[in-house]
């Protein structure tokens, strides 16, 4: 690899993000004021909405700061992290070639509001942990990880539905 890769957040996601995020917050400020009763807006709607709404625009920053550069050195990942449904601030990683231990890719059942769904995980065992990438944190995970497959000489385990 003779030149420096480097990947982002797409900046669809990041848009989404916002606009949803400012979306949910207008609504939860608007809507007592029209609603006839108050009260029962604030607790059903606005506390709800607003809530989300706050979590989506806080979430902007750290989707702004992603960033996955491949050179010749080795892997710097500055990823935000998503545990337990959040999406929590990651640390600036540096990992050399040689630190790779394992690539895997399989897709994670989540249950947001009792709603399933399943996301791509691709995730990168060292060391040093793992690092899971999804395409809401880079649009290319793939090819991302075919990349470093073919740098480090290891494939990429398929490892099916990870509950």
């Amino acid at each position: 690899m003779s030149a420096a890769r480097a990947f982002r957040t797409s900046p669809w996601v990041i848009l989404a993000f916002a606009l949803l995020g400012a979306a949910l917050t207008g609504l939860a400020v608007a809507f007592p004021l029209v609603a006839t009763d108050t009260a029962w807006a604030l607790v059903c709607v606005s506390l709800p909405a607003g809530g989300t709404g706050l979590w989506l625009l806080s979430r902007v920053p750290r989707l702004l700061g992603t960033r996955i550069l491949l050179d010749d050195a080795g892997i710097t990942l500055q990823i935000p992290v998503w545990a337990g449904g959040w999406l929590r601030r990651g640390q600036t990683t540096r990992l050399g070639w040689s630190e790779v231990g394992r690539l895997t890719h399989g897709q994670r059942q989540h249950y947001p509001m009792l709603l399933p769904f399943v996301v791509d995980e691709y995730t990168l065992h060292t060391a040093k942990g793992a690092f899971t990438i999804t395409r809401n944190i880079c649009p290319r995970p793939g090819a991302i990880f075919a990349l470093v497959s073919a740098r480090v000489g290891k494939p990429v385990d398929e490892i099916g539905l990870v509950r």
